[in-house]
């Protein structure tokens, strides 16, 4: 992955948690309320991005 591709990933998981309302989101503590975080799938979505 190059540096564009990484920074644009960091960036999406920034603003995923600041959608979510992170810090003291409700369900951040991996309630299943909210639904479990997938490392795998999300990681899985980055491969998606075009280079």
């Amino acid at each position: 992955m190059d540096g564009e591709v990484g920074f644009a990933a960091v960036m999406e998981s920034c603003l995923q948690l600041l959608d979510a309302g992170y810090p003291g989101c409700i369900g951040c503590d991996d309630s299943i309320q909210e639904g479990r975080w997938d490392e795998r799938k999300f990681r899985n979505s980055l491969r998606q991005i075009p280079d």
